[in-house]
This record gives C-alpha cells, structure tokens and sequence, in this order.
C-alpha cells in the first residue's frame, strides 16, 4: 500500500498531473526534485513510518501521563467532568 501511494505522488509530482495535497510525501519529493535529488521508495517509506512512530509514541506517553495524574488526583477528573 505505501509503495503504491509513494508511487502515485512520484507521478504527480513529475507530471503536475493534477492538484497537489499538502501532505508529507509531496513535500519530500518536492524537496528533492528542487535541490535535483532522488529519492527512493524505501527512504520514503521510512520517513513516512518514522513519523507515524514519532506521533504514535508521543501520543501514547501525553495520554498516560494524563490518566495516571488523573487517577492520582480524582478532584481535577471532578473538575473536567463539569466542564464537558
């Protein structure tokens, strides 16, 4: 599945076959071809499976770190709950 949608942006972009999306792979390949760079779909891939582990894991932590200060301190869950 990233190999196919790595290659459709590759195509895309070399063509300006239709409206680009701001999303990372664009960006990487609009990089490389300004500065008259390649860039494979393995480097591509891994950039792209870097930052959803970079999101995944800090998101994890936030929440965690959240739920347990809320379990410590059951008077701010009171707290929130009567703001929701």
């Amino acid at each position: 599945f990233a190999s196919d949608v790595i290659e459709h942006k590759r195509r895309v972009v070399k063509d300006k076959s239709e409206p680009l999306g701001i999303d990372l792979v664009t960006r990487f390949l609009q990089n490389a071809e300004r500065n008259n760079k390649t860039l494979t779909t393995q480097e591509l891939r891994d950039v792209v499976i870097n930052f959803i582990i970079a999101g995944r894991d800090t998101t994890a932590s936030g929440l965690s770190w959240c739920i347990y200060e809320l379990c410590r301190n059951p008077e701010i869950g009171d707290i929130i709950r009567n703001e929701l």
